[in-house]
């Protein structure tokens, strides 16, 4: 699995990164079970951090407070332990689920979709915003010495909130 990583990490890391490819390096898909499993891996962290971050964390905190959480900086410390938490739960688990729903499916409509995922500037734009934030945030909340929770769990739902509103009413909006 690691030699097809590699195989599959230049075209695929030049896409994410926002580098221009040329056509054939865009149908060039080495390892379609490995990018797609990437993939999945990546949108379930997102989705995981997200929900931990900006919907689970703050619930719980007002709605079962132990002491000193009903404040702001209690619920900010829960939004980012239970956004931290989906992070670390969401990467194992988008694994399981996309090779799950590949042994379903033909290696043609794997390698279809990986194509189409390519080509979705999108999918692509919150992968590469969210992962810039998260790794910039976290590496910033560690300098500061807070850890790498905070500055991760907020910059990366700050770069998937970003990325939604650029291509869905910003300047990256397709009609």
């Amino acid at each position: 699995i690691f030699f097809r990583f590699v195989n599959m990490s230049l075209p695929w890391a030049k896409n994410v990164l926002g580098m221009a490819l040329d056509d054939d390096a865009m149908q060039d898909i080495p390892a379609p079970p490995v990018e797609m499993a990437t993939h999945v891996m990546f949108k379930m962290t997102q989705a995981f951090c997200f929900l931990g971050t900006c919907v689970i964390g703050p619930l719980a905190a007002l709605a079962f407070p132990p002491a000193g959480t009903r404040t702001l900086a209690g619920v900010a410390s829960k939004a980012v332990a239970y956004g931290s938490k989906g992070a670390i739960l969401g990467a194992p688990l988008g694994v399981a689920a996309a090779y799950a729903k590949m042994r379903t499916l033909e290696p043609e409509a794997v390698r279809d979709r990986c194509f189409r995922l390519r080509h979705n500037q999108g999918q692509v734009r919150v992968d590469r915003i969210s992962t810039a934030g998260a790794l910039v945030g976290g590496s910033a909340s560690m300098a500061l010495g807070y850890g790498p929770g905070p500055g991760f769990c907020s910059m990366m739902c700050g770069g998937i909130l970003l990325s939604a509103w650029y291509t869905n009413m910003g300047p990256g909006k397709q009609d």
